[in-house]
């Protein structure tokens, strides 16, 4: 990476605004972590992990649950570690579930030159966070499971 390169990024980082920085930071910080615990104590473990955990009381608006997918990507994409869409999507699922937001980590699948691609996002009330809105007609999306794998 280039001198020109690194000035740009950091005069993007600078313009995103205090609290944006520290979701970038704070989820800089989380996405390794995440990215092995996936490895290490496996996919299903981990959500029900999440799915079990307590909720906050007071609920963050849209825009900041868009901040705060936004500030997760970012982190996943220019990051100490650069990890993939069932990471970043994983880690805003337990972000957002923390602060009292009743996300669903959805995944999905379509045919692509010849094999299948795979790709993870989360959703809120039907609508993409951290995808564009799109994203569902992409690729096709199993049905949601619960804690449990139980289709509700």
């Amino acid at each position: 990476m280039n001198a020109q390169t690194v000035i740009a990024r950091l005069a993007k980082f600078r313009a995103l605004g205090l609290r944006c920085q520290c979701m970038v930071a704070a989820a800089s910080l989380l996405l390794p972590v995440v990215a092995l615990l996936v490895k290490v104590v496996g996919y299903a473990r981990l959500m029900a992990h999440i799915e079990r955990g307590g909720v906050a009381r007071a609920v963050p608006s849209r825009d900041v649950v868009r901040e705060i997918g936004r500030a997760v990507n970012i982190a996943g994409l220019h990051g100490l570690v650069r990890v993939r869409c069932l990471s970043r999507s994983i880690l805003l699922h337990w972000l957002l579930r923390r602060s009292g937001v009743q996300s669903q980590l959805r995944i999905g699948v379509r045919a692509d030159r010849g094999g299948i691609r795979a790709h993870a996002w989360i959703e809120l009330d039907g609508e993409p966070v951290n995808d564009a809105p799109g994203v569902r007609h992409e690729f096709s999306a199993f049905a949601p499971r619960d804690a449990a794998g139980v289709q509700p």
